[in-house]
């Protein structure tokens, strides 16, 4: 808001209709609304009978990673599951030619993906359609380019003739590299390559300082833009390529210059010469088979049933990320560092007594004398935020275990301070035989500030194999909620739960064997989530579940998944798989309904590799945007479980919603629903603020409190607006109806590049009672707009976007949900047309994501109507002193409010209303509240009036507040 707004504006109030008709009216109504004598101008409401959005779902809510003991480690061991999607970027009969760093992801060497099964999709006539399966044969997956260490789209300038050389902090230590020089010519076209140099990646305390000094930061300084895809011109290259000396573990690059170049591009490989065969994927291949075409979207698979690093990391990523995905959670070391030891992972006997034994278990070799441990997740004291907080409660860890000699193994404390130091060892003796071990270990006050973690110590010679290392509080089941958290839920009446935990997977994902099994077996989702987990969380919380499943599951693994929730048991593995963990009626019985969405937000880049990229027909040469590709990507999934008997047995045509996520300042969710008419329904996320919609982190100003109590007149509604209007024409185009509404939605967050007290002030603003008031106004406004199924994100206890504080800072629910709540078990049924016949208004300026909004109404009304109750929500978008008050104004930001109700009498009546403070927060404290009061009905519903009688103050809507009148017993 500008310095002029804050200063001059002045609340103005809207009239609609005829002009002397309201003039009368106006007149009559500034004597009973005290809208004279510089009193504040006052609201007046008309609620008709006429529905406009009939039978509101409640509210749903997106689950995040959750469950006892996920944020205190263990493992399974199970095998890795590596996936990944790209499209073709060359044609080739039996080879898929591609970006080297799509064939590498994941911090890959050659030969890691030999093996891997390979699916081609490619659009024809309107339809994308799996054209090929075929499988890389061994020694198919090569990765023998040079790279570039400027990257495509830079270069040195011509004035650089050399620079310190420099590795990732995780490249392999004493890895040979080989590098090379190019020039770029004046018509942008590259010189051929200069000879190569070799040169070892440094190691011991070489290599420590050259990763404090970082890799090539001379690259970043210097780098100029030049076109991408350079071709190779005639030119020779750089003369005189050499090493020359530098700091340790730095040598110098240097060459000699080039006659009119521009610049240097540096080009380095780890394959060794003779081995430079480019970088692809050969396929094995077959008569008959379609060549592999550009365009063509490609998804490989692979498992690894026993990951090693030697064989599947690439010497630059040697201790990234990607490697560490590798090494089960529980090591902390790799074998050839103190305190290691030789590990992996083995196949379980068929006959294994171990529970929930999943595929395989972790072999370790000991030596005499060295003992190994094996880790959970750090906990730490209730100052900070990252991790876990003990509670006064006991603590079971416990782990299956073995030995081939005799040996011993130990649960334990590590660190834990005071607490810790009184957390006596628990020893066991192992051998042969699989055996189950447990201890519990009992949190008090002093563990709530102490830090460490529980361990399992291994000591002895041999090969010791441990499975399931589960740390979990001893009253709830292992990756379970817990009773409060159902209580919660259930109380919350929230119609879905999105299964969040099973998506977001990266390449390092999960097939359809570990989506299925019990929690804590899965290696790609967090903490091992799976599906019967999401299932009997969501038939303990009440609510249907809405799946969320990667898009990679191949043909036969869809139907499997269908298996698994529809069919009987007996009719198959995945139905017995079922029916052996305890559930032999299919799920599809436990629900009323079953949502499917594919993937989480495909538009994302930070979600690849599964988001969609454009194609081209291949019959037609028609171009599809990536929001039709999706589309087209889901209705062929959705074809296959259609056409399956399992389908119609279960009844899915009637139960079954398929959902798209959209884009809400795009229509990449209404493109999706144009190639997809099996999809009913498209979610957007419009979050309140937040990186998601592309704004600044809060400030806590008055100004920002007044963004926040104003978004919904200035993003909400223009962004639901325009959606409303395109899947209209998305359902007319398709001959299919579809809905819209929210996948995710509620206060935004911003996680980057805030200080410790911007996080601070962002978590007060957002978990204000104005945030929380502006969340339910958006919620409403789009139902108002004809959205169905809101959801909001997310369930669980913490910061930035969860519904709920941590146990330790009191376990409330904060502001947003606490309304949201409220909404869900009071104010459901049909919503009716409300007409404003005066409200204050103020004008709105333009800013990002923002338009301008001259009358902005300050005062909100919505109703709905279920049989003999009637709800009817007073939302205020105002503040006390901004903009500044008017002249003799008594009570600054109140608003004098009539309705007229459209009944005759009302048998009882509730108010439901949050109005302290605007921005009082519940961030360490429950501070924040909803008060309810019986109130005695109006006797004139049609001239509804607040003030003391209807449990507000005298001069009428406090600012920034929300009021829920529940009138029951109404006669029309």
């Amino acid at each position: 808001m500008s310095a002029r707004r804050r200063g001059t504006a002045r609340l103005r109030l809207r009239r609609r209709g005829a002009a002397a008709a309201l003039a009368l009216l106006a007149a009559a109504a500034a004597a009973s609304l005290g809208l004279g004598g510089g009193a504040a101008p006052g609201a007046r409401f008309t609620v008709s009978g006429r529905v406009i959005n009939p039978d509101l779902p409640a509210v749903s809510v997106t689950l995040e990673p959750s469950g006892n003991g996920l944020r205190l480690g263990g493992d399974g061991f199970e095998p890795l599951v590596y996936r990944t999607m790209f499209t073709a970027g060359a044609a080739a009969p039996d080879r898929i030619l591609a970006d080297p760093a799509e064939l590498s992801a994941g911090g890959l060497r050659s030969g890691a993906l030999d093996g891997a099964e390979a699916r081609i999709y490619r659009i024809r006539g309107g339809a994308l359609e799996l054209v090929r399966r075929d499988r890389v044969p061994p020694g198919g997956h090569v990765l023998e380019s040079w790279r570039r260490l400027t990257g495509d789209d830079a270069a040195l300038p011509a004035a650089t003739l050399g620079l310190p050389l420099a590795w990732e902090p995780e490249h392999r230590p004493g890895a040979p590299t080989w590098f090379r020089v190019r020039a770029v010519a004046g018509d942008g076209t590259l010189s051929a390559p200069s000879a190569e140099v070799m040169a070892p990646a440094p190691e011991g305390p070489a290599r420590e300082a050259a990763a404090k000094r970082g890799a090539f930061k001379a690259l970043v300084a210097l780098a100029l833009p030049v076109e991408r895809g350079l071709r190779e011109g005639p030119q020779p290259g750089p003369a005189a390529l050499r090493l020359e000396p530098g700091e340790p573990g730095a040598p110098r690059l240097a060459w000699d210059p080039v006659p009119g170049a521009r610049g240097y591009v540096i080009e380095r490989t780890d394959a060794p010469p003779g081995s430079r065969r480019g970088s692809y994927l050969a396929l094995e291949g077959g008569a008959g088979a379609p060549g592999v075409e550009a365009g063509d979207l490609v998804i490989l698979s692979r498992s690894f049933p026993d990951p090693s690093r030697e064989a599947l990391i690439a010497d630059r990523a040697w201790d990234g990320r990607a490697a560490r995905r590798l090494r089960p959670g529980p090591l902390s070391r790799w074998a050839e560092e103190p305190g290691g030891a030789p590990w992996r992972l083995r196949p379980h006997a068929p006959d294994a007594p171990v529970e929930e034994a999943g595929r395989s278990y972790l072999e370790l070799e000991l030596q005499a004398g060295r003992p190994v441990q094996l880790s959970g997740a750090r906990f730490a004291d209730d100052a900070q935020h990252w991790y876990e907080v003990l509670r006064p409660e006991p603590y079971r860890v416990e782990a299956w275990v073995r030995s081939d000699a005799p040996g011993r193994a130990r649960l334990e404390v590590l660190g834990g301070g005071a607490w810790g130091a009184r957390q006596p060892a628990a020893s066991f003796e192992t051998g042969p035989e699989w055996r189950r071990i447990a201890a519990e270990f009992v949190g008090d006050e002093a563990a709530r500030r102490a830090r460490g973690r529980f361990a399992l110590t291994l000591e002895g010679a041999g090969r010791f194999g441990v499975d399931n290392f589960r740390i979990r509080r001893a009253g709830t089941p292992w990756l379970d909620l817990d009773a409060r958290d159902y209580a919660r839920l259930r109380a919350a009446q929230v119609s879905l739960l999105r299964t969040h935990p099973l998506i977001k997977t990266g390449r390092w994902t999960y097939d359809l064997a570990q989506l299925t099994d019990p929690p804590g077996l899965a290696s790609g989702t967090a903490g091992g989530s799976s599906l019967p987990q999401m299932l009997r969380m969501a038939q303990g919380a009440g609510a249907d579940p809405w799946l969320q499943i990667e898009p990679h599951l191949a043909p036969e693994e869809w139907d499997g998944l269908l298996e698994y929730l529809a069919a009987p048991a007996g009719s198959g593995p995945w139905a017995d798989k079922r029916a052996a963990q305890g559930r032999a009626a299919p799920w599809t019985e436990a629900f009323g309904r079953i949502w499917f969405e594919i993937g989480n937000e495909t538009w994302n880049r930070l979600f690849r590799p599964w988001t969609f990229p454009a194609m081209v027909d291949a019959q037609t040469g028609r171009r599809y945007a990536p929001g039709e590709v999706y589309g087209l990507f889901q209705q062929q999934t959705i074809d296959r479980l259609r056409a399956s008997p399992r389908w119609r047995a279960a009844d899915l045509d009637r139960r079954a919603v398929f959902a798209l996520g959209g884009f809400n300042v795009l229509d990449y969710g209404e493109q999706a629903a144009r190639t997809s008419p099996g999809s009913g329904f498209v979610g957007l996320g419009p979050y309140l603020g937040g990186w998601d919609a592309d704004q600044p982190a809060p400030t806590g100003t008055p100004e920002n409190f007044a963004t926040l109590l104003n978004w919904t007149a200035q993003n909400t509604e223009p962004l639901g607006r325009m959606h409303i209007a395109r899947a209209a024409q998305a359902a007319r185009a398709r001959g299919v109806p579809l809905e819209v509404g929210t996948y995710e939605a509620g206060p935004g967050y911003v996680m980057e590049g805030l200080g410790r007290e911007d996080v601070e002030v962002q978590e007060r603003v957002m978990k204000s009672q104005a945030a929380g008031v502006a969340t339910l106004d958006g919620f409403l406004a789009l139902s108002a707009l004809g959205y169905r199924m809101q959801s909001f994100f997310a369930y669980g206890e913490g910061r930035w976007w969860r519904s709920h504080a941590r146990w330790d800072r009191g376990g409330h629910a904060y502001p947003a949900w606490e309304l949201l709540e409220l909404l869900n078990r009071e104010a459901l049924g049909d919503m009716l047309a409300v007409e404003t016949r005066a409200v204050p208004t103020l004008d709105l300026a333009a800013a990002k994501r923002r338009e301008a909004v001259p009358d902005a109404p300050q005062v909100a009304a919505y109703a709905t109507r279920r049989g003999d109750r009637l709800a009817l929500v007073l939302i205020s978008r105002r503040l006390p002193d901004l903009p500044a008050p008017a002249p003799g104004e008594a009570a600054p930001g109140c608003t004098p409010v009539e309705v007229a109700l459209p009944f005759a009498s009302a048998a009882s009546l509730v108010v439901h209303r949050m109005d302290g403070p605007y921005d009082a927060h519940d961030v360490d404290a429950d501070r924040v509240r909803i008060a309810r009061e019986a109130l005695a009905p109006p006797a004139d519903p049609t001239r509804f009036r607040l003030g003391p009688a209807t449990g507000a103050p005298a001069c009428g809507l406090p600012p920034a507040s929300a009021y829920l009148y529940v009138f029951e017993g109404i006669v029309d």
